[in-house]
C-alpha cells in the first residue's frame, strides 16, 4: 500500500505522538507499505518554523530531506 502523509501526520509520527491513531501508526510502521511525504509538507513545516509557529520542529525544518530519509520514507 502507498501512504501519503500530511504534514501533521508526518510530524506526529516523528514525535511518537498518540495523536496518530493506532491503525495509522501500524500502517506507517509496516515496512510493506511505501510512505510518501509531499513537497507541500516541506514548505509548510519550514514556513511555520520560520514564522515561530512550529518551534518544536526545528530539526525537521533544518533538514527536511534527512528526516524523510531517516524514516525510510520517500519524497
Amino acid at each position: 500500500m502507498r501512504l501519503l502523509l500530511d504534514t501533521h501526520a508526518f510530524l506526529w509520527w516523528l514525535a511518537g505522538s498518540t495523536s496518530l491513531s493506532l491503525p495509522a501508526r501500524r500502517a506507517i510502521g509496516d515496512e510493506a507499505n511505501s510512505v510518501l511525504i509531499s513537497a507541500a509538507s516541506a514548505w509548510e513545516t519550514t514556513t511555520k518554523y520560520r514564522l515561530g509557529k512550529l518551534p518544536e520542529a526545528a530539526a525537521v525544518a533544518l533538514d527536511f530531506g534527512g528526516a524523510i530519509a531517516d524514516q525510510g520514507f520517500e519524497e
